[in-house]
């Protein structure tokens, strides 16, 4: 009978599972989008910093009352903002989950502004988004226009 394995840092868990040795339990991964991360604080757990939990809860009862994916776009759009600095709800909440491994920084977002009444956002590249249909941003803009300005 093989000796029990002592408790391990995430870091610990992930390196010897993927060398196929013995860990304490299955490393765990989460990627939540930005709006499953509202709704979870709102309806199932609360994250355990009142800030964000109010921002969260606030984002979530406008997007769902406001009709999800038939929302105003503002709505849509907003639990975006939770996704990166210099919130990082869904990171900190992955991590109070018990996350071993995720992904960061994917809202770099430079800036927010409506243009002829829809939201469009810069990102830290220079690329210029919209929301479109549903919850997530489409390029209508590339940050390099042409072959000249890769010189």
């Amino acid at each position: 009978m093989n000796a029990p394995v002592q408790a391990m840092t995430s870091r610990e868990r992930v390196h010897a599972a993927a060398r196929g040795l013995p860990v304490d339990r299955v490393p765990l991964f989460l990627w939540l989008n930005p709006h499953a991360c509202s709704r979870m604080i709102a309806e199932y757990q609360p994250l355990n910093k009142r800030g964000l939990n109010m921002i969260a809860r606030f984002l979530w009862k406008r997007f769902h009352h406001g009709g999800q994916m038939k929302a105003h776009e503002l709505w849509r759009a907003l639990p975006l903002l939770l996704d990166g600095y210099p919130l990082n709800a869904v990171t900190e909440y992955s991590l109070q989950l018990g996350t071993d491994m995720m992904l960061l920084g994917r809202n770099l977002l430079k800036s927010l502004r409506l243009k002829r009444g829809h939201l469009v956002i810069t990102d830290v590249w220079g690329v210029v988004r919209s929301l479109g249909g549903g919850i997530y941003t489409d390029m209508i803009e590339p940050a390099i226009k042409d072959v000249a300005q890769i010189r």
